[in-house]
Protein backbone atom coordinates (compact mmCIF):
# COMPACT_ATOMS: atom_id res chain seq x y z
CA UNK A 1 0.00 0.00 0.00
CA UNK A 2 1.56 3.53 -0.61
CA UNK A 3 2.40 5.84 1.87
CA UNK A 4 -0.58 8.23 3.01
CA UNK A 5 2.05 10.91 3.81
CA UNK A 6 1.23 14.70 4.37
CA UNK A 7 4.56 17.03 4.77
CA UNK A 8 4.48 19.79 6.63
CA UNK A 9 6.96 22.45 7.67
CA UNK A 10 8.94 23.99 4.89
CA UNK A 11 12.76 25.15 5.44
CA UNK A 12 12.27 29.17 5.07
CA UNK A 13 12.80 30.02 1.38
CA UNK A 14 12.44 26.65 0.52
CA UNK A 15 10.04 23.58 -0.45
CA UNK A 16 11.85 21.04 1.30
CA UNK A 17 10.95 19.57 4.88
CA UNK A 18 13.91 18.30 6.20
CA UNK A 19 14.33 14.29 6.63
CA UNK A 20 10.95 13.73 4.94
CA UNK A 21 11.76 10.49 4.80
CA UNK A 22 10.15 7.66 7.01
CA UNK A 23 12.75 7.32 9.98
CA UNK A 24 11.48 3.13 10.37
CA UNK A 25 11.61 1.68 7.21
CA UNK A 26 11.27 -1.41 9.00
CA UNK A 27 8.30 -0.55 11.09
CA UNK A 28 6.45 1.64 7.95
CA UNK A 29 2.85 2.22 8.87
CA UNK A 30 0.88 3.39 5.86
CA UNK A 31 -0.80 6.46 7.54
CA UNK A 32 2.14 8.79 8.60
CA UNK A 33 2.61 12.44 8.78
CA UNK A 34 6.35 14.04 9.79
CA UNK A 35 6.41 16.90 11.81
CA UNK A 36 9.97 17.91 10.62
CA UNK A 37 9.88 21.45 9.53
CA UNK A 38 10.39 24.88 11.62
CA UNK A 39 9.03 25.12 14.71
CA UNK A 40 8.50 28.00 17.41
CA UNK A 41 11.41 27.62 19.22
CA UNK A 42 12.67 29.78 22.63
CA UNK A 43 15.56 29.46 24.94
CA UNK A 44 14.88 29.66 28.83
CA UNK A 45 18.23 30.14 30.20
CA UNK A 46 16.40 31.11 33.30
CA UNK A 47 14.39 27.94 33.88
CA UNK A 48 11.49 30.19 34.34
CA UNK A 49 9.07 28.58 31.29
CA UNK A 50 7.21 26.58 33.75
CA UNK A 51 6.63 28.66 36.00
CA UNK A 52 4.97 31.27 33.58
CA UNK A 53 2.88 28.66 31.80
CA UNK A 54 4.44 28.76 28.73
CA UNK A 55 3.17 25.27 27.92
CA UNK A 56 -0.20 27.41 27.95
CA UNK A 57 0.21 29.89 25.20
CA UNK A 58 -1.93 29.09 22.15
CA UNK A 59 -0.07 28.34 18.74
CA UNK A 60 -1.03 31.17 16.35
CA UNK A 61 -2.71 29.37 14.10
CA UNK A 62 -5.12 27.68 16.55
CA UNK A 63 -6.11 30.79 18.65
CA UNK A 64 -4.72 33.96 19.78
CA UNK A 65 -2.92 34.42 23.40
CA UNK A 66 -4.94 35.83 25.97
CA UNK A 67 -5.03 37.19 30.18
CA UNK A 68 -1.71 37.84 31.37
CA UNK A 69 0.02 34.83 29.61
CA UNK A 70 3.69 36.00 27.91
CA UNK A 71 4.57 34.89 24.37
CA UNK A 72 8.08 33.69 24.58
CA UNK A 73 8.11 32.02 20.79
CA UNK A 74 10.24 34.73 18.58
CA UNK A 75 12.58 32.19 17.55
CA UNK A 76 12.59 29.02 15.23
CA UNK A 77 14.01 26.12 14.83
CA UNK A 78 14.40 23.36 12.80
CA UNK A 79 13.21 20.11 13.38
CA UNK A 80 15.26 17.28 13.74
CA UNK A 81 18.23 19.54 14.15
CA UNK A 82 20.15 20.19 17.51
CA UNK A 83 20.27 23.82 18.33
CA UNK A 84 24.19 23.83 18.37
CA UNK A 85 23.97 23.00 14.42
CA UNK A 86 23.53 25.38 11.81
CA UNK A 87 21.17 23.12 10.38
CA UNK A 88 18.69 23.84 12.70
CA UNK A 89 18.76 27.60 12.29
CA UNK A 90 19.68 28.35 15.86
CA UNK A 91 23.60 27.42 15.94
CA UNK A 92 24.12 28.06 19.38
CA UNK A 93 26.87 25.30 20.22
CA UNK A 94 27.32 27.50 23.41
CA UNK A 95 23.97 27.07 24.92
CA UNK A 96 23.56 24.33 28.06
CA UNK A 97 19.79 24.31 29.49
CA UNK A 98 15.77 24.52 28.86
CA UNK A 99 14.23 25.57 25.92
CA UNK A 100 10.83 25.02 24.77
CA UNK A 101 9.14 23.93 20.97
CA UNK A 102 5.73 25.07 19.80
CA UNK A 103 4.12 23.80 16.64
CA UNK A 104 0.14 24.05 15.57
CA UNK A 105 -0.77 19.69 14.38
CA UNK A 106 -3.90 18.82 12.48
CA UNK A 107 -4.95 15.10 12.43
CA UNK A 108 -6.23 14.30 8.98
CA UNK A 109 -9.87 14.03 9.10
CA UNK A 110 -9.76 10.46 7.18
CA UNK A 111 -8.62 9.30 10.33
CA UNK A 112 -11.94 9.05 12.38
CA UNK A 113 -15.49 7.99 10.74
CA UNK A 114 -18.77 9.57 11.27
CA UNK A 115 -21.93 7.96 12.14
CA UNK A 116 -24.67 10.18 10.07
CA UNK A 117 -27.37 8.86 11.82
CA UNK A 118 -26.15 9.56 15.49
CA UNK A 119 -23.34 12.20 14.87
CA UNK A 120 -21.01 10.65 16.61
CA UNK A 121 -17.19 9.91 15.86
CA UNK A 122 -14.81 7.21 16.45
CA UNK A 123 -10.57 6.97 15.33
CA UNK A 124 -10.30 4.59 12.20
CA UNK A 125 -6.93 4.63 13.17
CA UNK A 126 -5.83 6.41 16.34
CA UNK A 127 -3.25 9.39 16.29
CA UNK A 128 0.10 8.15 17.81
CA UNK A 129 2.65 10.70 18.39
CA UNK A 130 6.58 9.75 18.01
CA UNK A 131 9.48 11.18 19.18
CA UNK A 132 12.69 9.60 17.68
CA UNK A 133 14.93 10.90 20.13
CA UNK A 134 14.93 14.05 22.42
CA UNK A 135 18.53 15.28 24.54
CA UNK A 136 18.13 14.86 27.35
CA UNK A 137 14.86 15.28 29.15
CA UNK A 138 11.01 16.20 27.45
CA UNK A 139 7.76 17.09 28.87
CA UNK A 140 4.80 17.04 25.85
CA UNK A 141 1.64 19.33 26.60
CA UNK A 142 -1.43 19.29 23.98
CA UNK A 143 -3.57 22.34 24.09
CA UNK A 144 -1.60 22.97 27.69
CA UNK A 145 -2.42 19.36 29.05
CA UNK A 146 0.85 17.37 30.10
CA UNK A 147 0.53 14.37 28.62
CA UNK A 148 4.20 12.61 28.77
CA UNK A 149 7.45 13.11 30.19
CA UNK A 150 10.66 11.04 29.27
CA UNK A 151 13.82 11.23 30.27
CA UNK A 152 16.60 9.93 27.88
CA UNK A 153 18.59 11.28 25.02
CA UNK A 154 18.76 8.07 22.90
CA UNK A 155 15.41 6.61 22.92
CA UNK A 156 12.72 7.06 21.14
CA UNK A 157 8.89 7.34 23.24
CA UNK A 158 5.21 8.20 22.20
CA UNK A 159 2.02 9.03 22.97
CA UNK A 160 -1.21 7.54 22.49
CA UNK A 161 -3.39 11.51 21.33
CA UNK A 162 -6.30 9.80 20.69
CA UNK A 163 -8.58 11.10 23.97
CA UNK A 164 -6.97 14.83 23.42
CA UNK A 165 -6.95 15.72 19.76
CA UNK A 166 -9.67 15.75 17.53
CA UNK A 167 -9.60 15.25 13.67
CA UNK A 168 -9.28 17.85 11.18
CA UNK A 169 -8.73 20.68 14.18
CA UNK A 170 -5.83 21.69 14.62
CA UNK A 171 -4.04 21.55 18.50
CA UNK A 172 -0.88 23.45 20.19
CA UNK A 173 1.57 21.07 20.43
CA UNK A 174 4.40 22.42 23.02
CA UNK A 175 7.85 20.63 24.36
CA UNK A 176 10.15 21.45 27.05
CA UNK A 177 13.34 20.16 26.82
CA UNK A 178 16.46 19.94 29.04
CA UNK A 179 19.72 19.28 28.26
CA UNK A 180 22.27 20.15 31.03
CA UNK A 181 25.44 17.52 29.83
CA UNK A 182 26.63 17.28 33.13
CA UNK A 183 28.08 14.35 35.32
CA UNK A 184 24.32 13.56 36.12
CA UNK A 185 23.29 12.32 32.52
CA UNK A 186 24.46 10.13 30.01
CA UNK A 187 26.54 12.13 27.77
CA UNK A 188 29.03 9.88 25.96
CA UNK A 189 31.53 11.90 24.22
CA UNK A 190 29.40 15.08 24.37
CA UNK A 191 31.81 17.02 25.81
CA UNK A 192 34.16 19.72 25.11
CA UNK A 193 37.06 18.22 24.19
CA UNK A 194 35.50 15.41 22.45
CA UNK A 195 32.19 16.33 20.15
CA UNK A 196 30.07 18.86 20.24
CA UNK A 197 26.76 18.56 22.00
CA UNK A 198 23.68 17.02 20.45
CA UNK A 199 20.98 19.05 22.61
CA UNK A 200 17.06 19.05 21.71
CA UNK A 201 14.62 17.69 19.24
CA UNK A 202 17.46 15.38 17.37
CA UNK A 203 15.77 12.39 15.61
CA UNK A 204 12.54 12.75 13.54
CA UNK A 205 9.48 13.74 14.71
CA UNK A 206 6.08 11.90 13.02
CA UNK A 207 2.22 11.18 13.95
CA UNK A 208 1.26 7.45 13.00
CA UNK A 209 -2.10 6.19 12.34
CA UNK A 210 -2.94 2.88 13.85
CA UNK A 211 -5.74 0.63 13.58
CA UNK A 212 -7.76 -0.69 16.98
CA UNK A 213 -6.01 -4.07 16.36
CA UNK A 214 -2.57 -3.87 15.18
CA UNK A 215 1.11 -5.01 16.15
CA UNK A 216 2.81 -3.58 18.59
CA UNK A 217 5.97 -5.26 18.89
CA UNK A 218 7.82 -7.73 16.64
CA UNK A 219 11.04 -9.63 17.10
CA UNK A 220 12.32 -11.71 14.19
CA UNK A 221 15.03 -14.71 15.24
CA UNK A 222 17.02 -16.40 12.46
CA UNK A 223 18.22 -19.29 14.28
CA UNK A 224 21.58 -21.03 13.20
CA UNK A 225 20.46 -24.27 11.80
CA UNK A 226 21.11 -26.43 8.42
CA UNK A 227 17.03 -25.72 7.92
CA UNK A 228 16.80 -22.28 7.22
CA UNK A 229 13.45 -20.96 9.31
CA UNK A 230 12.66 -17.67 11.19
CA UNK A 231 10.58 -17.57 14.65
CA UNK A 232 8.30 -14.42 15.10
CA UNK A 233 7.56 -13.21 18.22
CA UNK A 234 4.90 -10.32 17.96
CA UNK A 235 2.92 -8.15 20.62
CA UNK A 236 -1.04 -7.73 19.20
CA UNK A 237 -2.40 -4.47 21.18
CA UNK A 238 -6.34 -4.50 21.27
CA UNK A 239 -8.65 -1.97 22.50
CA UNK A 240 -9.87 -2.80 26.11
CA UNK A 241 -13.84 -3.14 24.62
CA UNK A 242 -12.58 -6.35 22.05
CA UNK A 243 -14.96 -8.62 22.25
CA UNK A 244 -12.60 -11.44 21.81
CA UNK A 245 -13.44 -11.89 18.15
CA UNK A 246 -10.10 -13.58 16.38
CA UNK A 247 -7.73 -11.12 14.08
CA UNK A 248 -5.30 -12.51 11.89
CA UNK A 249 -1.73 -11.73 11.26
CA UNK A 250 0.09 -12.32 7.81
CA UNK A 251 3.60 -12.95 7.43
CA UNK A 252 4.55 -12.46 3.58
CA UNK A 253 8.15 -13.07 2.38
CA UNK A 254 9.16 -12.93 -2.13
CA UNK A 255 8.49 -16.89 -1.64
CA UNK A 256 5.69 -17.79 0.35
CA UNK A 257 3.06 -16.20 2.62
CA UNK A 258 1.88 -17.79 6.31
CA UNK A 259 -1.48 -16.62 8.22
CA UNK A 260 -2.08 -17.64 11.58
CA UNK A 261 -4.96 -16.39 14.02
Amino acid sequence: MAANHRPTAHLPGTNHTPRPEHPRPDWHRSDWMTLNGVWNFALDPDNRGEHLRWYKVPHPDVAQATGDLEVPFTDHIAVPFPWESPASLVHRPDYVGVAWYQRAVTVASDWETRDTETGTSAWRIRPWLIFGAVDWGAKVWVDGRLVAEHHGGYTPFEIDLGSHVAAGRPFTLTVRVYDYTDAATPVGKQTKRWYTYSSGIWQTVYLEGRPPVHVHRAVVTTPLDPQPHAIFDLDIATPATADGTPASVTVASRSEEHTSE
